[in-house]
């Protein structure tokens, strides 16, 4: 509902061109890369140079990734190319860049959502938030820094969207637990009252949490 609810708030801004406009209930066919392009089909699409990578790489505010043209060290021109991004396993997106920067760091795979916070928000030690819990929605508007408590707060209320479901014709385990994480519903079993569903909820989604917290709870 969270990409639902983004999109049609663009649209009543008037974000989203003609050319994806959609019956309501088709709202739920869309993905967050479809809904992406729609906006940057809408707009110009804004790029900024890498801290420590200027000239070299930039980003633009719908969250792509770029090699302008240019000449390198030998003179030789390379042509503009927009760099292929992947999904790690927790849902960010990454892509790989190119060293040494300024730094002499060498090459490395960063997050995209980082990339994005540091061209149009400034570089930060700070944690970078998605404001609509949409991990590959890395627009500057969806982006907030945040302290590493906030973030995990904000992550813990975002995956509470969880429940119980009640099947009369289960007569002995009659509750379902359901479980929405990251954008997936997983069915974790059927049990016999609403508390033990909740109680499963609750450690399937803090194991979820140390997986991708290193283990680190506050």
């Amino acid at each position: 509902m969270a990409l639902v609810d983004t999109m049609k708030r663009e649209w009543s801004l008037g974000l989203i061109p003609q050319v994806v406009a959609l019956t309501p209930w088709a709202f739920h066919s869309f993905s967050t890369k479809v809904f992406l392009k729609g906006v940057a089909m809408s707009k110009q699409e804004e790029w900024r140079d890498l801290p420590d990578y200027e000239g070299r790489y930039q980003v633009s505010d719908t969250g792509r990734v770029r090699s302008p043209e240019r000449r390198d060290t030998l003179g030789k021109l390379r042509k503009q190319k927009i760099l292929k991004t992947r999904k790690d396993r927790f849902g960010y997106m990454k892509v790989w860049l190119h060293g040494p920067n300024k730094n002499g760091t060498r090459g490395r795979t960063v997050s995209v959502h980082r990339l994005v916070a540091e061209a149009f928000m400034g570089p930060s030690d700070l944690f970078v938030d998605h404001l609509n819990g949409l991990k590959d929605d890395n627009r500057p508007e969806n982006l907030e820094y945040v302290t590493n408590k906030e973030n995990i707060r904000r992550y813990r209320a975002k995956n509470k969207q969880t429940g119980a479901s009640f099947k009369p014709h289960c007569t002995n385990r009659p509750w379902q637990c359901l479980v929405n994480y990251n954008g997936k519903v997983y069915a974790l079993g059927c049990y016999e009252t609403k508390e033990e569903c909740y109680k499963v909820k609750k450690d399937f989604l803090n194991k979820k949490y140390k997986e991708e917290s290193c283990g680190i709870i506050l």
